[in-house]
């Protein structure tokens, strides 16, 4: 299951991406992977319109098409779409760090009796 982490936006419906996130996985799980596939593609529409092509939620799509291909043996498509797919997460992962969001890799002694002390290390 992917578990998708946006902040909320104003007007736009959040539950309606998770809901395609939901079914992907009813699908996906019941080994039906060829209607999973579909799911992501109806997901990636919705998710480009609304935020864009470098949003995580649209990498998140890409990411499950790219999934489902996988398993249908289809690998030189899902490399395709797996490739982008981690741009954009490593991109907003950056900018999450640069703003203070997301913590940075430690570097801090093996010592360190606290997350805090780790997280400043």
């Amino acid at each position: 299951m992917l578990l998708l982490i946006t902040a909320p936006r104003p007007g736009l419906a959040q539950d309606d991406l998770q809901a395609f996130v939901k079914h992907y996985d009813e699908l996906f799980e019941a080994g039906n992977y060829a209607g999973a596939l579909a799911e992501a593609r109806k997901f990636e529409s919705a998710a480009r319109a609304r935020y864009g092509t470098q949003d995580e939620s649209y990498a998140g799509a890409l990411f499950l098409q790219a999934r489902a291909l996988y398993v249908l043996g289809k690998y030189l498509e899902a490399e395709k779409l797996y490739k982008p797919a981690l741009a954009i997460f490593e991109k907003q992962g950056r900018a999450r760090q640069r703003r203070g969001i997301w913590p940075r890799r430690s570097t801090a002694s093996a010592g360190s009796t606290s997350t805090r002390d780790a997280m400043q290390g």
